[in-house]
């Protein structure tokens, strides 16, 4: 009797990732050890930032981008911003030789995932990679599901917040102001409450 064997497990899904760095024997060795890295690969080795922003204008954008921090002409840091408006669903993750607090801070605020030392075990920059972009594609879902939000307070007591809101916390609204902000909020009170008055269809008995 012949058996059939069945492979039930998931497919792993394998990253699409572009390594920029302008040093170009580090940019061999990265490939050449990614090569030998299941789930991943490099599909793109560029010189620059500047290179790199011009490939994403023309390409399809890659799962994941590592990123040197300091490259001539534009550097890893500046290149983050304009590399996250090509691509915001691209995890960018910066690679370095070295870096303090204040270079982690920027590249974070900025947009990038993480930040990670050149010599790490290329199994933990894989590791790091896919996280990140796992945890990126999460928080997009997230964000797709949350509800619309709708200026007009669903209950009578959110009023208080929604004139807060509406007048702004830049300055101290006066006197006037909150007068007719609360003229224009019992205005679309009444407006909605018509509104949903005509939309419910009458019940006959």
């Amino acid at each position: 009797m012949e058996i059939e064997i069945v492979e039930t497990g998931a497919t792993e899904k394998v990253l699409r990732a572009w390594h920029v760095d302008d040093s170009k024997n580090f940019r061999e060795l990265l490939a050449s050890f990614l090569a030998l890295q299941p789930g991943i690969k490099c599909e793109r080795s560029l010189p620059s930032a500047e290179s790199a922003l011009d490939a994403l204008a023309r390409e399809q954008p890659p799962d994941v981008i590592l990123l040197d921090v300091r490259m001539d002409g534009m550097s890893g840091l500046d290149a983050i911003t304009p590399i996250k408006r090509l691509a915001p669903q691209t995890a960018v993750l910066m690679l370095t030789t070295l870096y303090g607090p204040e270079d982690r801070a920027r590249a974070i605020k900025s947009g990038a995932s993480d930040i990670l030392l050149k010599t790490f075990r290329v199994e933990e920059i894989v590791e790091r990679a896919r996280h990140a972009h796992e945890t990126l594609i999460l928080g997009r879902a997230n964000e797709a599901q949350q509800p619309e939000k709708s200026f007009l307070p669903t209950r009578a007591n959110d009023m208080q917040s929604a004139l807060i809101s509406s007048c702004g916390s830049r300055t101290q609204p006066t006197h006037s102001t909150l007068l007719s902000r609360v003229a224009d909020l019992i205005r679309q009170f009444r407006l909605a409450w018509i509104t949903r008055r005509r939309q419910t269809p009458a019940v006959s008995s």
